[in-house]
Protein backbone atom coordinates (compact mmCIF):
# COMPACT_ATOMS: atom_id res chain seq x y z
CA UNK A 1 0.00 0.00 0.00
CA UNK A 2 0.97 3.66 -0.16
CA UNK A 3 1.68 3.54 3.54
CA UNK A 4 4.58 1.15 2.94
CA UNK A 5 6.73 3.90 1.41
CA UNK A 6 6.07 6.86 3.69
CA UNK A 7 6.25 7.67 7.36
CA UNK A 8 2.95 8.43 9.01
CA UNK A 9 1.97 9.48 12.47
CA UNK A 10 -1.74 9.63 13.17
CA UNK A 11 -2.80 11.61 16.21
CA UNK A 12 -6.34 10.90 17.40
CA UNK A 13 -7.58 14.03 19.16
CA UNK A 14 -10.16 13.28 21.84
CA UNK A 15 -11.49 15.88 24.28
CA UNK A 16 -13.09 13.98 27.16
CA UNK A 17 -14.94 14.66 30.38
CA UNK A 18 -16.36 12.19 32.87
CA UNK A 19 -15.72 9.17 30.65
CA UNK A 20 -12.54 7.31 31.64
CA UNK A 21 -14.10 4.00 30.60
CA UNK A 22 -14.70 5.37 27.09
CA UNK A 23 -11.01 6.18 26.66
CA UNK A 24 -10.09 2.66 27.77
CA UNK A 25 -12.61 1.28 25.25
CA UNK A 26 -11.20 3.47 22.49
CA UNK A 27 -7.61 2.39 23.19
CA UNK A 28 -8.48 -1.29 23.12
CA UNK A 29 -10.44 -0.84 19.89
CA UNK A 30 -7.56 0.99 18.23
CA UNK A 31 -4.95 -1.63 19.05
CA UNK A 32 -7.35 -4.42 18.04
CA UNK A 33 -8.24 -2.97 14.65
CA UNK A 34 -5.47 -0.64 13.44
CA UNK A 35 -3.00 -2.03 10.93
CA UNK A 36 -0.19 0.06 12.38
CA UNK A 37 -0.96 0.88 16.01
CA UNK A 38 2.70 1.76 16.61
CA UNK A 39 2.20 4.80 14.33
CA UNK A 40 -0.85 6.07 16.25
CA UNK A 41 -1.14 8.16 19.38
CA UNK A 42 -4.31 9.11 21.26
CA UNK A 43 -4.29 12.66 22.62
CA UNK A 44 -6.85 13.17 25.36
CA UNK A 45 -7.70 16.63 26.64
CA UNK A 46 -9.10 16.69 30.19
CA UNK A 47 -10.70 19.47 32.20
CA UNK A 48 -9.01 20.57 35.42
CA UNK A 49 -12.29 20.24 37.30
CA UNK A 50 -13.25 16.78 35.97
CA UNK A 51 -13.98 14.69 39.09
CA UNK A 52 -13.14 11.46 37.18
CA UNK A 53 -9.74 12.67 35.99
CA UNK A 54 -7.75 10.30 38.22
CA UNK A 55 -9.55 7.26 36.78
CA UNK A 56 -8.38 7.73 33.19
CA UNK A 57 -6.09 4.90 31.97
CA UNK A 58 -2.35 5.52 32.02
CA UNK A 59 -0.99 4.10 28.78
CA UNK A 60 2.19 5.98 28.01
CA UNK A 61 4.90 5.65 25.38
CA UNK A 62 7.17 4.12 28.02
CA UNK A 63 4.65 1.46 28.99
CA UNK A 64 3.60 0.33 25.50
CA UNK A 65 4.54 0.69 21.84
CA UNK A 66 0.91 0.55 20.81
CA UNK A 67 -1.10 3.79 20.61
CA UNK A 68 0.15 5.56 23.74
CA UNK A 69 -2.21 8.03 25.37
CA UNK A 70 -0.93 11.58 25.76
CA UNK A 71 -2.90 13.63 28.28
CA UNK A 72 -3.18 17.40 28.48
CA UNK A 73 -5.18 19.37 31.02
CA UNK A 74 -6.63 22.83 31.33
CA UNK A 75 -9.73 24.85 32.11
CA UNK A 76 -12.94 23.62 30.53
CA UNK A 77 -13.11 25.12 27.04
CA UNK A 78 -15.54 22.75 25.31
CA UNK A 79 -15.13 20.71 22.14
CA UNK A 80 -14.22 23.20 19.40
CA UNK A 81 -11.53 25.02 21.36
CA UNK A 82 -10.18 21.73 22.73
CA UNK A 83 -9.74 20.26 19.26
CA UNK A 84 -8.01 23.41 18.04
CA UNK A 85 -5.66 23.33 21.03
CA UNK A 86 -4.92 19.64 20.53
CA UNK A 87 -4.29 20.08 16.80
CA UNK A 88 -1.62 22.68 17.49
CA UNK A 89 0.05 20.40 20.03
CA UNK A 90 -0.09 17.33 17.77
CA UNK A 91 1.31 19.22 14.77
CA UNK A 92 4.15 20.56 16.90
CA UNK A 93 4.88 17.00 18.07
CA UNK A 94 5.27 15.74 14.50
CA UNK A 95 1.86 14.34 13.59
CA UNK A 96 1.27 13.89 9.86
CA UNK A 97 -2.47 13.25 10.18
CA UNK A 98 -5.15 14.30 12.66
CA UNK A 99 -8.28 12.33 13.59
CA UNK A 100 -11.01 14.53 15.08
CA UNK A 101 -12.81 11.99 17.21
CA UNK A 102 -14.96 11.95 20.29
CA UNK A 103 -14.64 9.60 23.22
CA UNK A 104 -17.78 7.93 21.83
CA UNK A 105 -16.08 6.85 18.58
CA UNK A 106 -15.07 3.20 18.23
CA UNK A 107 -13.11 1.94 15.18
CA UNK A 108 -14.52 -1.37 13.97
CA UNK A 109 -13.08 -2.11 10.52
CA UNK A 110 -9.77 -3.94 10.45
CA UNK A 111 -7.07 -1.76 8.91
CA UNK A 112 -9.17 1.40 9.06
CA UNK A 113 -6.07 3.54 9.56
CA UNK A 114 -4.39 2.35 6.34
CA UNK A 115 -7.61 2.63 4.34
CA UNK A 116 -8.40 6.18 5.43
CA UNK A 117 -4.86 7.50 5.08
CA UNK A 118 -4.41 5.80 1.71
CA UNK A 119 -7.63 7.44 0.55
CA UNK A 120 -6.16 10.83 1.37
CA UNK A 121 -3.01 9.98 -0.56
CA UNK A 122 -5.01 8.97 -3.63
CA UNK A 123 -7.66 11.71 -3.59
CA UNK A 124 -5.50 14.49 -2.21
CA UNK A 125 -5.54 16.60 0.94
CA UNK A 126 -8.97 17.05 2.46
CA UNK A 127 -11.39 15.48 4.91
CA UNK A 128 -12.03 11.72 4.89
CA UNK A 129 -14.73 10.05 6.96
CA UNK A 130 -16.37 6.65 7.37
CA UNK A 131 -19.75 5.14 8.13
CA UNK A 132 -20.68 5.78 11.75
CA UNK A 133 -23.86 3.79 12.45
CA UNK A 134 -25.88 6.97 12.93
CA UNK A 135 -25.92 8.69 9.54
CA UNK A 136 -25.24 5.57 7.45
CA UNK A 137 -28.44 5.74 5.40
CA UNK A 138 -29.00 9.49 5.38
CA UNK A 139 -27.45 10.90 2.21
CA UNK A 140 -26.98 14.50 1.15
CA UNK A 141 -29.20 15.03 -1.88
CA UNK A 142 -26.89 17.81 -3.08
CA UNK A 143 -23.85 15.52 -3.07
CA UNK A 144 -24.72 11.98 -4.22
CA UNK A 145 -22.78 9.33 -2.34
CA UNK A 146 -21.94 11.59 0.60
CA UNK A 147 -23.52 11.14 4.00
CA UNK A 148 -25.31 14.14 5.46
CA UNK A 149 -22.73 14.59 8.22
CA UNK A 150 -19.06 13.61 8.28
CA UNK A 151 -18.15 12.35 11.74
CA UNK A 152 -14.82 10.93 12.95
CA UNK A 153 -13.04 12.98 10.29
CA UNK A 154 -9.36 12.44 9.48
CA UNK A 155 -7.26 15.09 7.73
CA UNK A 156 -3.59 15.61 6.87
CA UNK A 157 -1.84 18.09 9.11
CA UNK A 158 -1.23 20.38 6.13
CA UNK A 159 -5.00 20.94 5.94
CA UNK A 160 -4.95 22.16 9.54
CA UNK A 161 -2.00 24.43 8.77
CA UNK A 162 -3.67 25.83 5.65
CA UNK A 163 -6.88 26.61 7.57
CA UNK A 164 -5.35 27.60 10.89
CA UNK A 165 -7.97 25.54 12.73
CA UNK A 166 -9.74 22.17 12.80
CA UNK A 167 -12.94 23.60 14.31
CA UNK A 168 -14.32 26.58 12.45
CA UNK A 169 -14.20 30.01 14.15
CA UNK A 170 -17.02 30.93 16.49
CA UNK A 171 -18.24 27.40 17.27
CA UNK A 172 -18.48 25.96 20.77
CA UNK A 173 -19.57 22.33 20.32
CA UNK A 174 -22.12 21.84 17.57
CA UNK A 175 -21.98 22.33 13.77
CA UNK A 176 -18.27 21.47 13.53
CA UNK A 177 -19.08 18.53 11.26
CA UNK A 178 -21.41 20.74 9.17
CA UNK A 179 -18.52 23.17 8.69
CA UNK A 180 -16.25 20.33 7.50
CA UNK A 181 -18.96 19.20 5.11
CA UNK A 182 -19.70 22.60 3.62
CA UNK A 183 -16.06 23.55 3.29
CA UNK A 184 -15.12 20.16 1.88
CA UNK A 185 -17.88 20.31 -0.71
CA UNK A 186 -16.94 23.87 -1.72
CA UNK A 187 -13.28 22.91 -2.12
CA UNK A 188 -14.07 19.48 -3.61
CA UNK A 189 -12.10 17.63 -0.95
CA UNK A 190 -14.71 15.79 1.13
CA UNK A 191 -14.09 12.04 0.85
CA UNK A 192 -16.58 9.45 2.13
CA UNK A 193 -15.07 5.98 2.64
CA UNK A 194 -17.98 3.51 3.00
CA UNK A 195 -15.70 0.50 3.45
CA UNK A 196 -14.73 1.73 6.91
CA UNK A 197 -16.97 1.72 9.98
CA UNK A 198 -16.04 3.98 12.90
CA UNK A 199 -18.98 3.61 15.22
CA UNK A 200 -20.42 6.74 16.77
CA UNK A 201 -21.75 5.37 20.05
CA UNK A 202 -23.83 8.46 20.74
CA UNK A 203 -26.81 8.50 23.07
CA UNK A 204 -29.03 8.50 19.95
CA UNK A 205 -27.36 5.18 19.07
CA UNK A 206 -27.82 3.60 22.49
CA UNK A 207 -25.15 5.13 24.73
CA UNK A 208 -26.17 6.17 28.26
CA UNK A 209 -27.58 9.69 28.48
CA UNK A 210 -24.91 11.32 30.64
CA UNK A 211 -24.17 14.91 31.58
CA UNK A 212 -21.71 15.36 28.70
CA UNK A 213 -24.44 14.68 26.13
CA UNK A 214 -26.89 16.92 27.96
CA UNK A 215 -24.37 19.77 28.14
CA UNK A 216 -23.60 19.44 24.44
CA UNK A 217 -27.05 18.97 22.95
CA UNK A 218 -29.78 20.09 25.32
CA UNK A 219 -28.94 23.76 25.80
CA UNK A 220 -31.18 25.55 23.35
CA UNK A 221 -29.18 28.76 23.66
CA UNK A 222 -25.97 26.96 22.67
CA UNK A 223 -27.67 25.19 19.77
CA UNK A 224 -28.90 28.53 18.42
CA UNK A 225 -25.54 30.22 19.03
CA UNK A 226 -23.56 27.55 17.17
CA UNK A 227 -25.97 27.64 14.25
CA UNK A 228 -25.72 31.44 14.08
CA UNK A 229 -21.93 31.23 14.24
CA UNK A 230 -21.85 28.72 11.40
CA UNK A 231 -24.10 30.89 9.24
CA UNK A 232 -21.97 33.96 9.96
CA UNK A 233 -18.73 32.13 9.19
CA UNK A 234 -20.02 30.81 5.86
CA UNK A 235 -20.96 34.37 4.87
CA UNK A 236 -17.59 35.75 5.96
CA UNK A 237 -14.38 36.32 3.97
CA UNK A 238 -12.74 33.57 6.05
CA UNK A 239 -14.89 30.91 4.39
CA UNK A 240 -13.74 32.05 0.95
CA UNK A 241 -10.16 32.19 2.21
CA UNK A 242 -10.40 28.62 3.47
CA UNK A 243 -11.85 27.36 0.18
CA UNK A 244 -9.03 29.05 -1.73
CA UNK A 245 -6.41 27.71 0.69
CA UNK A 246 -7.62 24.14 0.28
CA UNK A 247 -7.81 24.43 -3.49
CA UNK A 248 -4.28 25.81 -3.55
CA UNK A 249 -3.13 22.94 -1.35
CA UNK A 250 -4.64 20.55 -3.87
CA UNK A 251 -3.08 22.37 -6.81
CA UNK A 252 -6.39 23.68 -8.12
CA UNK A 253 -6.42 27.10 -9.72
CA UNK A 254 -9.02 29.50 -8.38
Amino acid sequence: SLGDVMTRKLSILVPSRGRPESISRLWHAVIATAERPTEIEIRVRLDDDDPTRARYPLITATSTRFAPIVYTRGPRIRLAASWNEQAEQAAAAGATHLALWGDDNIPVTQGWDRILLDRLEVDGPGFVYARDGVWDHTYDTKVPGQLVLPTAVVMPVEVYRALGWVSAPGLTHLCIDVAWRDLGVAADCLHFEPSVFVRHFHRCAGAPDDQTYRDANDDGAQVRADNRALTAWKASPDFDRCVSALKALRGVRT
